[in-house]
């Protein structure tokens, strides 16, 4: 008779299971992953919509320095002029000595 650990050294040495088949046949159900990702969104955005203006003005006035943090992480790193080329800008200087 094999006891368990034998079955389990049979299994660890090489591949342990045949291609294209895994040791749970049903694998994991589809969508579990995105149901969580989906509820934890929709929680979040119903926070947010019951408190998001106040908890930012909180965080502005209490922690500036988490504040600018997130503001800094929602620009983009890198700002472009139209189709991706450099920024133009017609500038006017208008010197004046009195």
């Amino acid at each position: 008779m094999t006891s368990p650990a034998d079955v389990t050294a049979q299994k660890q040495r090489g591949r342990p299971f045949e291609p294209g088949k895994s040791g749970n046949p049903s694998g994991r159900p589809k969508s579990a992953r995105s149901k969580l990702g989906e509820a934890f969104l929709e929680a979040l955005c119903d926070d947010f919509n019951a408190n998001g203006i106040a908890a930012i003005q909180a965080v502005r006035a209490e922690k500036p320095d988490q504040y600018l943090k997130v503001v800094a992480s929602i620009l983009p790193k890198e700002i472009t002029g139209e189709d991706g080329g450099p920024i133009k800008a017609d500038v006017k200087v208008t010197l004046s000595f009195d």
